[in-house]
């Protein structure tokens, strides 16, 4: 009952942001390009028309954020998430309390409470040594937790756990609200936003330097 997690987080955080339900992953253009972020929470795999149109829709901008859980790991023959997330999903019930904020760059001072997060399971990843993909956040044992893959302008992040309360916690603790706002800032910032409030703070995230320059 109620609306699912991400909506009411979003309704706490107040950013204005215009959330938009989709009942499947846009397959064309011009359903994208009107989009800033994308969501895909516990999907068995994309088709490879919609691989197609949101692999190019993240290299001109686009942020996409996608969850690997149970269903995840069942995607059909010619479905998965290459080539924003090249690698083997498998589900397993063997996992640990929770992340090691000792190896975490993204929930950060916000990741209280996320050592215990009661997982019922989680998706283990196969990702080879593609030096496109970075690691963020690890597991108490050093299996990926969230990933980060830059494609041309934009970026995916991939969490190995969906946003099933009845998988986890993490839907529940302070970091999930974290996690939520840096994907809204993240997606205002590649998205190229003409104005912002004086003194509004503009996350980059990837970048060690930044140099501004007048015009």
């Amino acid at each position: 009952g109620g609306p699912p997690p991400l909506e009411q987080a979003y309704a706490a955080l107040d950013m204005g942001v215009e959330l938009r339900p989709l009942p499947s992953v846009p397959d064309r253009r011009v359903e994208l390009d009107g989009l800033g972020l994308l969501i895909i929470d516990d999907a068995p795999g994309l088709t490879p028309a919609q691989r197609r149109e949101v692999s190019e829709w993240i290299e001109r901008g686009g942020v996409l954020l996608v969850t690997l859980g149970p269903n995840a790991a069942l995607a059909p023959i010619g479905q998965s998430f290459e080539p924003m997330l090249p690698a083997v999903v498998r589900w397993s019930e063997r996992t640990p309390k929770g992340i090691d904020r000792g190896r975490d760059t993204l929930f950060q001072e916000a990741g209280t409470g996320l050592e215990d997060i009661g997982a019922k399971g989680r998706a283990q990843l196969d990702l080879g040594d593609d030096p496109q993909l970075t690691v963020i956040t690890r597991w108490e044992d050093g299996a990926p937790f969230a990933i980060e893959h830059r494609m041309g302008r934009g970026v995916v992040y991939a969490l190995t756990l969906p946003f099933d309360t009845d998988v986890s916690d993490l839907p529940l603790r302070p970091g999930f609200l974290e996690l939520c706002k840096r994907m809204a800032d993240t997606a205002r910032t590649l998205g190229g936003v003409a104005r912002s409030d004086v003194g509004a703070t503009w996350s980059l995230p990837g970048f060690d330097e930044v140099e501004v320059a007048r015009w």
